[in-house]
């Protein structure tokens, strides 16, 4: 059961589109100046279920010289560097993996889910997180995507 937060305490939640409202933790009511009021989705981004500060995540970008013109797009709560780390250790990985972008941010499965979504039409497999683009691509669109994630308050007005 979604719990109602006050349109103040609302900023410190990230606000979901309504495709991804399945993800929420709470709701509010913004009024909206013309008499009716707009409900906005909400998960929890700074403050953790025990209202507690939640530890910052990040969204990468990896790249790998044996899968040229393709970047991973992933998400940890580790360093990219550790997660790169891990990744390439696993057998049957030619050349390491390289992070050539990180996105420091809050919930981060969150915003995975979101670009991973964006993407879907370069995924090269649906049950990997390797995509067909650049990664300046990849970047633009976490940049572009990740505001949200990014910071305790959201503006209201920002779709």
């Amino acid at each position: 059961m979604l719990k109602y937060v006050t349109p103040e305490e609302s900023h410190y939640y990230i606000k979901l589109s309504y495709k991804h409202s399945h993800k929420a933790d709470a709701f509010t009511r913004i009024d909206e100046g013309d008499g009716w009021d707009s409900v906005y989705y909400l998960a929890s981004a700074v403050l953790d279920p025990s209202g507690a500060v939640r530890a910052t995540e990040y969204v990468y970008v990896l790249v790998n010289k044996s899968v040229p013109n393709m970047v991973k797009i992933g998400m940890t709560t580790n360093t990219p560097d550790q997660r790169a780390r891990q990744i390439s250790a696993a057998t049957g990985v030619a050349t390491p993996w390289i992070p050539v972008y990180s996105f420091q941010c809050y919930r981060s499965d969150l915003l995975e889910a979101e670009l991973h979504e964006h993407f879907h039409y370069c995924r090269v497999n649906t049950s990997r997180e390797m995509f067909a683009i650049d990664s300046h691509t990849a970047q633009k669109a976490i940049e572009e995507l990740g505001y949200k994630y990014s910071s305790a308050l959201w503006d209201h007005n920002r779709q």
